[in-house]
């Protein structure tokens, strides 16, 4: 089996090929161009999503800081209603 080497992609890099695919060139494409999968088009497309949104914050520190809130929130009311559902359907 051969053995995956590690390869590291500088900010610019990545946002060039989200660009290309944004554009509309397919993602088989794209990353047929640079040698890439089609994973890592998808993981940097979505976060390029994020960076945008924390960019266009006006205080993006404490968006991020919002998010992570609302983010452990969501996981507290899911971890209740599971607990919820285990105790209804015993």
């Amino acid at each position: 089996m051969k053995k995956r080497v590690h390869r590291r992609f500088t900010y610019e890099f990545k946002w060039e090929v989200v660009k290309q695919y944004l554009d509309g060139m397919s993602r088989s494409e794209v990353s047929k161009k640079y040698g890439l999968t089609e994973k890592d088009i998808d993981r940097w497309s979505k976060q390029s999503r994020v960076w945008d949104l924390l960019q266009t914050s006006k205080n993006p520190m404490e968006k991020l800081r919002q998010l992570q809130r609302e983010n452990q929130r969501l996981k507290r009311e899911n971890r209740n209603l599971k607990k919820l559902m285990m105790t209804r359907f015993k």
